[in-house]
């Protein structure tokens, strides 16, 4: 079993893995960069030129513009929090935990959100399409699982360690904004309804994504875990399911 990594600074909000590093949050900051990601992610959506965008309901089509409509304002974002986290001078607490939990229990919340989505995946399977279709539908979703953990499960929930003096108020700060990162979705098409119901539904499942970073320590492998998850959704089943895409 490898040795847990340490923290580097005593945690000033007396929450052990809050790490001294860089900026000092305050909350206006972190809400201000989630409010930043959202509104850079949804203006790109509609503002990029093109009379071949599709509606929500139409997600994951063979006719989406992947390129135009996901992957250059996805690849936007991700610039901007690069930049963001370098002028923090957060990047060592964003991408690791200063320690692992030894709950190995918590292995069963990210196992079944695979499991769950493999369900989804084999009820139809890949869609019938060209490698083409399928790469720019594998980028797309690797790049939300890439931002928007990058997001949630780095700058916010390492701003509110330190924050906050217990991890529970981290992880459901960090998680009640994963789900109203949702809720603009009906700026682009997507039914008020399901939405809201979506955005309960992807703030307990940012907890075992959670889970994954206490596990294992590394942000990476969350990215990885909401990516395929996404990917595994979308082709599965995406006429129906799309709504309940992270």
């Amino acid at each position: 079993m490898s040795a847990p990594v340490t923290a580097t600074a005593a945690p000033p909000t007396g929450n052990p893995l809050a790490v001294d590093e860089g900026v000092k949050p305050t909350i206006p900051l972190l809400l201000g960069i989630f409010v930043a990601h959202v509104v850079i992610w949804i203006g790109l959506i509609r503002l990029l030129p093109g009379d071949d965008r599709v509606s929500f309901e139409f997600l994951g089509d063979q006719s989406t513009p992947w390129v135009r409509q996901f992957i250059i304002p996805l690849l936007v974002v991700l610039a901007f929090q690069a930049a963001v986290i370098t002028k923090l001078g957060w990047w060592k607490s964003v991408m690791r935990d200063p320690v692992r939990t030894d709950r190995k229990w918590l292995w069963v919340f990210p196992v079944v959100l695979i499991v769950l989505a493999l369900l989804t995946f084999a009820s139809e399977g890949a869609q019938d399409a060209g490698s083409g279709y399928l790469v720019s539908v594998l980028t797309t979703t690797m790049l939300v699982g890439i931002t928007e953990e990058m997001t949630f499960r780095g700058i916010m929930l390492v701003g509110a360690r330190r924050l906050f003096d217990r991890e529970w108020r981290a992880v459901v700060f960090s998680g009640a904004l994963f789900g109203l990162f949702h809720l603009p979705n009906i700026l682009v098409g997507a039914p008020a309804g399901p939405t809201v119901l979506q955005v309960f539904q992807t703030a307990i499942i940012g907890t075992a994504i959670y889970a994954l970073r206490r596990t294992s320590g590394a942000l990476v492998l969350c990215m990885l875990l909401h990516g395929v998850y996404d990917y595994l959704v979308l082709q599965g089943n995406w006429d129906k399911v799309a709504s309940a895409l992270l």
